[in-house]
């Protein structure tokens, strides 16, 4: 395998791992949108805000040596050798990005339970003097991002892009997505039960249409 070859391949992995969910794009749901942020480092990446490793200064390395010992004491850990100073002199820590610093984060989900979480929408950070530039890809849905319909539309889509036929026909694919994955939610208000499918707020036009169809079948 050529050099030329190598690249291609790794480019084609890298491009996969972290946009892979545009594929969303050709499916049964909705487009997407940019939800644009700009002021103050106030927006996580996912979680934390922007940040990066740093090598330990001296008196981190002190005290992270102080309660390691500490906890050595309390919890009666035997040590193979006593540690100090000098063993905590190349670790690092992570320090908040102040003046310029690019992150970016592709979408979040893990499985459980035999079945597929969405956990936070793709996003792009940039923080440049003291100020954050931060754009999320959310779903083109009418309420925000924090939404139930944000989940069921995730979650939809990876069952659609891992747990469906890709040989099958669009419209054969939707029917083993909607036998796979429901949409719908219960929740409770005056000790009655009340259901909410979401599927009539995730599906674009089209599938919509079928997906009554295929209700009132």
């Amino acid at each position: 395998m050529n050099l030329e070859n190598i690249l291609m391949k790794k480019f084609k992995a890298w491009f996969k791992y972290y946009f892979s969910f545009l594929s969303v794009l050709n499916s049964p749901l909705k487009g997407l949108k940019l939800v644009w942020y700009f002021g103050q480092i106030s927006k996580g990446t996912p979680y934390f805000l922007p940040r990066k490793l740093a090598k330990m200064t001296l008196e981190d390395c002190q005290q992270a040596l102080e309660k390691d010992l500490k906890n050595s004491e309390t919890m009666g850990w035997k040590h193979i050798k006593t540690p100090t100073i000098d063993d905590y002199k190349n670790r690092r820590k992570f320090v908040p990005i102040k003046y310029f610093g690019i992150n970016y984060t592709t979408l979040g989900w893990k499985t459980k339970y035999d079945s597929y979480r969405y956990e936070w929408c793709p996003m792009f950070s940039l923080v440049i003097f003291g100020k954050q530039l931060h754009i999320t890809i959310v779903p083109n849905l009418k309420k925000d991002e924090h939404s139930i319909n944000i989940d069921c539309y995730w979650e939809a889509y990876l069952n659609w892009e891992y747990e469906t036929d890709k040989k099958a026909t669009k419209e054969e694919r939707f029917k083993q997505l909607i036998n796979k994955y429901s949409c719908t939610w219960i929740s409770r208000k005056d000790n009655v039960d009340i259901k909410n499918d979401y599927y009539f707020e995730i599906l674009n036009p089209k599938y919509l249409e079928l997906y009554k169809q295929i209700l009132t079948n």
